[in-house]
């Protein structure tokens, strides 16, 4: 008999002193969100974590912290280097 293969990501843990290591965490949670939810919703009921992490990642704070990290990543990325002396772009609302 075969058996399928799973296919399991792990999702990145942010480290308090590693910019690196929280841009990889921000930009797996905002690829992978939708599969996160998911899988808290699965588990809402048997488990405690499952619903805590619920309820925070539904959280509107949550989704807007982890866009405005994002912004954050290109604002600092050398790409933009030279557009500014203060990297500042131009937002008009």
């Amino acid at each position: 008999m075969v058996q399928a293969k799973k296919r399991v990501k792990k999702a990145k843990k942010a480290a308090a002193t590693s910019w690196l290591s929280r841009k990889a965490s921000v930009e797996e949670m905002k690829q992978e969100y939708v599969a996160h939810v998911t899988v808290f919703e699965f588990f809402k009921e048997l488990d405690a974590t499952a619903c805590g992490l619920l309820t925070q990642t539904r959280n509107h704070k949550f989704i807007g912290a982890i866009n405005i990290m994002d912004i954050k990543s290109i604002l600092d990325s050398p790409v933009l280097e030279g557009i500014g002396e203060n990297k500042e772009l131009p937002i008009t609302l």
